[in-house]
């Protein structure tokens, strides 16, 4: 984010923050539609599979939630330190 964030600028970066979420759902829901589909009669590790992947929502929602705030954040800090040393020194910027 921080060089999305340098080269295209702060809503180039938040728009992929919001792309990265998006794909996130389309994730969960595709994982949970694998879940309840029919599987094979010789699959005998259903449960475990249900108990794997049925975790993701929790990890979904954690993850956007994490990623929403510290990348929003990320963006805005990186963006009025660009302005308060004019441009100069993005590697401690991108440290900060």
């Amino acid at each position: 984010s921080d060089a999305l964030a340098e080269i295209y600028g702060p809503e180039i970066a938040k728009s992929m923050i919001w792309y990265t979420v998006i794909s996130e759902v389309i994730f969960v829901l595709l994982t949970n539609v694998a879940i309840h589909l029919p599987s094979p009669q010789d699959w005998h590790h259903q449960s475990e599979y249900n108990f794997f992947v049925g975790g993701y929502i929790k990890v979904f929602l954690a993850n956007s939630t994490a990623l929403l705030i510290s990348f929003h954040l990320n963006v805005m800090l990186l963006n009025k330190w660009r302005i308060l040393l004019k441009g100069k020194h993005y590697y401690l910027r991108s440290l900060g």
